[in-house]
């Protein structure tokens, strides 16, 4: 958005730019503006050929941390475990 409202009101109504250079380069321009513009829509509704549950990630926390470890980078080995305890499901088994 501009001070003016949508770049498309600005394109269909000129007229309420107060600066003279401006909206004569907004005028010779406009179809230049107009193909730019549809060049970089982006078309949001296209099918996926999968659904959306099989994009999710999840981290590989166990391989992550061996490797931190090889590399001795102690402390992100200690971020790394922290998060996969928090991310870990509670443990359920039997109490007695």
């Amino acid at each position: 958005m501009t001070a003016h409202g949508s770049v498309q009101s600005l394109l269909e109504n000129p007229a309420i730019i107060e600066n003279p250079r401006l909206r004569e380069k907004i005028i010779a321009n406009r179809e230049i503006i107009i193909a730019n513009r549809e060049m970089v829509r982006l078309d949001d509704d296209l099918p996926l050929p999968v659904s959306w549950e099989s994009l999710e990630i999840s981290p590989l926390h166990a391989e992550l941390i061996a490797a931190l470890r090889d590399c001795e980078f102690k402390s992100l080995v200690s971020e790394i475990e922290a998060e996969a305890a928090k991310d870990a499901p509670p443990l359920q088994g039997e109490l007695f």
